[in-house]
């Protein structure tokens, strides 16, 4: 075995999708013209966007802090698995697809008689509308949290694997990725949480 092959970085995202898998399997047989079934829906539902998107923010976390690692970018062998992470994450759509129905999922909900003119609705319609713009800072085609960021510094430790100057990206990477957004529907969500319970 080389010792390339034992160099890994673990982005938490297999274990993300278990969690994801686990979670969508025991609604199988719930029904959402009962009330109860419709609740315990949403609070899954709710509950694998905060998974997802945390999942999605803490891959983008762990890419950058890597790329301002010493220990990584001074590492030639290191420094080519992280980029080859790196293009997993911009690249596969392990999370991309669950995160698209969940979209549907919560903006679906909004308009389910179960919670019509409640505060549980209106909650449901902001948390759609964030979570659609979070879905489109994603971007397409190359996707990700902070992609542009990613592809960057992807670049230059490819072409150009300047310890100083990735450094400097990966810092600045951190100061200027915005992650208001992602608490805003974390918010969104606890807010619905205390809510549904009026409802079920």
């Amino acid at each position: 075995m080389s010792s390339e092959s034992i160099i890994t970085i673990d982005l938490g995202i297999a274990e993300t999708i278990q969690v994801i898998d686990a979670i969508l399997s025991r609604r199988q047989n719930r029904d959402d013209n009962r009330k109860e079934d419709f609740v315990q829906n949403v609070k899954d539902d709710i509950e694998l966007v905060s998974l997802t998107v945390n999942a999605l923010d803490n891959a983008f976390i762990i890419l950058v802090q890597k790329y301002g690692d010493e220990a990584v970018i001074g590492d030639p062998r290191k420094l080519k698995v992280l980029v080859q992470e790196t293009d997993n994450y911009l690249k596969r759509r392990d999370l991309l697809p669950k995160l698209q129905i969940q979209v549907g999922a919560i903006n679906a909900a909004s308009h389910h008689r179960f919670v019509a003119n409640t505060k549980a609705q209106e909650i449901l319609e902001h948390l759609a509308v964030s979570l659609k713009d979070y879905r489109d800072r994603l971007g397409y085609g190359i996707t990700g949290v902070g992609h542009g960021f990613l592809e960057q510094l992807q670049y230059y430790a490819q072409n150009n694997p300047n310890q100083t100057l990735l450094s400097s990206i990966a810092n600045q990477a951190f100061r200027q990725q915005d992650f208001g957004l992602s608490g805003h529907m974390n918010n969104l969500i606890g807010l619905l949480r205390y809510e549904l319970s009026s409802i079920a």
